[in-house]
């Protein structure tokens, strides 16, 4: 079993590098394209970055569904989008204080909440049909030609003002042929990783949505963690809070709508998600509202609760999997540590929230009476 169980481990990394390095070369390829066409910043992690992070969650959910195993399709779209919020933009808060652009807070972080709440009306009744997924890739539709079109809007204030080409290392062909490579490596990726994921959680005796929500989640998720802590340490604190947000979108619209179309049958969702990873991914979802939404920017502070209430998510999984003992632990820190110091948190963003509004109020009247502000 040993044996057999670290075989099927090297295979799991294995895949696993295939589909990161995938991913690396489809998000280069296509972000150094996007630049050079003088697509802003911001939209490049809504949308081209975003889309090529989450490469690697739409190969492995769409050949899960393929080969029938649907606890980790779903396993893995949720737990990516958990994984999204409470570890990465946790890591990344905690790494350096994250900027929020205004863009993000009015028009990107509601086309969430509403995706993440469309998601969950549609697997309240137990499975998400082909016609729900058709829905769902409706909404990328609807969700990438706004992003074109603020795209757009950008492009031409920066022509009108002068701006030059930027700059890339490499011409079109390089780019596309780094795009192509990617996606062959991210075909062979997804592969290799969803046979061992479905081998690894028979031999350890668990639920296969298990696997799907911790290791496959973490793992197609590391595109995504990469990105926004280097984005973050390099002071492109913007883009790091653009790719989690757009990315999540990604993942809910495009990820599961496209595996849901191609799916032969419709993806049951297992009774179990009900327990712990929906509340979850409810949860995150709602509590990313005031911390990305009061103020520009995500606090090392708040980045750390973020990162404590995944390390409860993972616990509570393994918990209720193999460990009891966790589990009981887990669900008594939850309503005794980490929602004390999410309220005191919460308190700490609205009473600073309500000084910023303050100070801009006495700008603006300073402004208005003519007198310089400081």
């Amino acid at each position: 079993m040993l044996a057999n169980l670290a075989g099927q481990s090297l295979w799991l990394l294995t895949g696993l590098v295939v589909l990161v390095g995938g991913g690396e070369l489809l998000v280069r390829g296509a972000a150094a394209l996007a630049l050079r066409l003088r697509i802003p910043p911001l939209i490049v992690g809504l949308t081209v970055v975003a889309f090529g992070t989450s490469a690697p969650e739409l190969f492995v959910t769409v050949e899960a569904c393929r080969k029938g195993s649907t606890e980790i399709a779903v396993g893995n779209v949720v737990g990516s989008n958990i994984c999204n919020i409470l570890l990465i933009l946790g890591l990344s808060g905690m790494a350096a204080p994250l900027l929020i652009d205004r863009e993000t807070q009015m028009r990107q972080l509601p086309i969430m909440v509403v995706a993440t709440l469309a998601f969950l009306a549609m697997v309240w009744d137990g499975a998400i049909t082909q016609l729900e997924g058709g829905l769902l890739c409706g909404g990328l539709v609807a969700y990438i030609v706004l992003s074109l079109m603020l795209a757009r809007s950008a492009r031409k204030a920066s022509l009108a003002e002068g701006d030059e080409v930027v700059a890339t290392r490499f011409g079109p062909p390089i780019h596309l042929a780094m795009i192509a490579g990617g996606l062959v490596c991210l075909v062979i990726g997804a592969d290799l990783m969803v046979d061992a994921a479905v081998q690894i959680a028979k031999e350890i005796g668990v639920n296969q949505v298990v696997i799907g929500l911790t290791i496959v989640a973490v793992g197609t998720s590391l595109p995504e963690l990469a990105t926004s802590i280097t984005a973050a340490l390099m002071k492109q604190r913007e883009i790091s809070v653009g790719n989690v947000v757009g990315s999540n979108i990604f993942n809910l619209l495009g990820v599961l709508g496209i595996a849901a179309v191609v799916s032969p049958v419709e993806i049951p969702i297992p009774s179990v998600s009900f327990e712990v990873d929906m509340p979850f991914l409810i949860g995150s979802t709602l509590l990313s509202i005031p911390f990305l939404f009061f103020r520009n920017q995500l606090s090392r502070l708040e980045g750390l609760t973020l990162f404590l209430w995944y390390v409860a998510f993972v616990s509570l999984l393994v918990g209720k999997a193999r460990f009891p003992e966790v589990e009981s632990i887990t669900l008594a820190a939850i309503p005794y540590v980490l929602t004390p110091l999410t309220l005191i948190v919460l308190v700490k963003e609205v009473i600073l929230h309500r000084r910023d509004l303050k100070l801009a109020r006495a700008e603006e009247e300073l402004t208005e009476n003519g007198k310089p502000t400081l």
